[in-house]
């Protein structure tokens, strides 16, 4: 019997070492990076309730992308990101939602710098509350919220610039 940390090695060590290797051209530093989040990984495990599941998948995923950034950070590789503007504006989970709506803000989300991207996923796909997302990312609580914060204020932006609000 395998225990979960096995399991998801072995459903997505692959898939963890693809999206490595499309940040890092060395891939002893692909490796590294796969190495960090399967750490990160079992430091979240009891979020992973079935494998393989499109939780679990989505996890694997998040937290990967998120240790390649870190470490492009650190290494000081450029990043993305768009420019913050304050908005008061409701949250897009907030909204009532036609199917046409839908289809928009999903589109909105994949324009999203992908640690935007991420965030939103893990509030609203997989109801993470706010210390979990800051769990599962490595950083502060405060600083979940406030890239929460940013990540919804570009999406609202990208839905005015539709016309979805």
């Amino acid at each position: 019997m395998t225990n979960k940390a096995e399991k998801i090695w072995i459903e997505y060590s692959r898939l963890m070492l693809y999206i490595a290797r499309g940040f890092f051209s060395d891939e002893q530093t692909a490796q590294d990076a796969v190495s960090e989040a399967i750490i990160r990984i079992i430091e979240n495990i009891d979020r992973f309730e079935e494998i393989p599941s499109p939780l679990a998948k989505g996890l694997v995923i998040i937290i990967t992308k998120n240790i390649c950034r870190d470490k492009m950070k650190k290494a000081d590789l450029p990043t993305t990101e768009l420019g913050e503007e304050a908005d008061l504006s409701p949250s897009p989970e907030a909204l009532v939602i036609s199917e046409e709506t839908v289809a928009g803000i999903m589109a909105c989300m994949a324009k999203l710098p992908e640690q935007y991207a991420d965030i939103l996923r893990l509030k609203i796909v997989y109801h993470l509350d706010d210390h979990r997302i800051a769990k599962v990312l490595a950083i502060k609580p405060q600083n979940a919220r406030t890239r929460l914060s940013r990540a919804r204020a570009a999406l609202m932006k990208l839905m005015k610039e539709e016309n979805l609000v």
